[in-house]
């Protein structure tokens, strides 16, 4: 009896994590910011790219 118990309180759980991941993963998509308009009125310059680079692997090392 009680170990039937514990299995039913185990499935209540498991039902209600899958039901909060759920709802973080549509309130996380919700919030996504999409960027790609930005590209064409970028301009990134070649010494931009040599400078990130060298900073990237300053803090990689």
């Amino acid at each position: 009896m009680e170990q039937e118990l514990i299995t039913k309180k185990i499935e209540s759980i498991e039902k209600e994590l899958s039901n909060l991941k759920s709802i973080i993963l549509v309130k996380s998509k919700k919030n996504v910011i999409s960027l790609k308009w930005a590209l064409g009125k970028i301009k990134i310059t070649e010494k931009e790219i040599e400078e990130a680079k060298r900073s990237l692997f300053n803090y990689a090392s």
